[in-house]
């Protein structure tokens, strides 16, 4: 997620991604959709300024079999916590606390019907 995080408050949506089979692909949608310009900064993330879809985001590479998804992060005071408040709420955790070097860390979780949901703490 590197430098792509907003200046979002805690509880607001700071980012999201586009997880894709075939990224350039996507890309190439959205940028013909909504004239989005979309950067190819490293081969692995699609950048997507917030100047350019109203909050950052990315397109990633996602080579597993589930299907791809779309995934909005909200900013959150402390990761375990709130997972703690999503188990209790009936979600699931779907991705414990995990680092992302030099930017804090992120989960995901899924509501009581199965909508995947990131948080993220940090900068």
């Amino acid at each position: 997620m590197g430098d792509q995080f907003s200046n979002a408050q805690i509880g607001q949506i700071g980012f999201f991604e586009i997880n894709a089979k075939n990224p350039r692909e996507v890309k190439g949608f959205y940028e013909s959709v909504f004239g989005w310009k979309i950067a190819d900064d490293d081969g692995e993330s699609l950048n997507i300024s917030g100047d350019e879809a109203g909050i950052n985001g990315h397109i990633f590479r996602w080579p597993h079999e589930h299907p791809p998804y779309i995934t909005f992060y909200v900013k959150v005071e402390n990761i375990q916590a709130t997972l703690d408040k999503v188990t209790q709420a009936g979600g699931k955790v779907m991705m414990p606390e995990t680092e992302i070097p030099g930017d804090g860390t992120f989960a995901l979780f899924t509501d009581p019907e199965g909508h995947v949901m990131g948080i993220y703490s940090g900068r």
